[in-house]
């Protein structure tokens, strides 16, 4: 099993933002509670992206993998981590869904010991690493 770093998933960002562009971005990611594992991961990564590009500014915002999926689903923000199957559920408008959010995409799965995905935004048009990395 191949696991992603963090300085690979800062990378990941970096790219895919479009580092170096010369107006700011300001981006939300919703990940899990105030000072939990997810939440700090993602403090991390938003931190050195802006060391990398002083332009884009990723506000981390607290929120289980339930909301954090329903706020990427409903475009309130770019970014969030999920599990596989909370992601499948709402793409799927399944329970605890209401309503399914077909824009939620998993572009990314399997860094450290836990099936973890990200969920980005159909805007954000990238659905696949490969098309991260292009």
């Amino acid at each position: 099993m191949k696991r992603w770093g963090v300085g690979l998933i800062a990378l990941v960002f970096v790219a895919s933002l479009g580092a170096g562009q010369v107006s700011a971005q300001t981006y939300n990611a919703t990940v899990g509670g105030l000072g939990g594992v997810w939440y700090t991961i993602f403090s991390g990564i938003a931190e050195l992206v802006k060391e990398k590009d002083p332009g884009i500014v990723i506000r981390v915002v607290p929120g289980g993998g339930l909301i954090a999926v329903q706020k990427v689903g409903e475009g309130a923000s770019e970014f969030g981590f999920g599990f596989p199957w909370t992601v499948a559920d709402a793409r799927a408008g399944r329970d605890p869904f209401k309503a399914a959010l077909p824009d939620v995409r998993g572009v990314m799965s399997n860094f450290g010991n836990s099936y973890l995905q990200f969920v980005v935004d159909k805007k954000f048009g990238a659905t696949s690493m490969d098309e991260i990395f292009q």
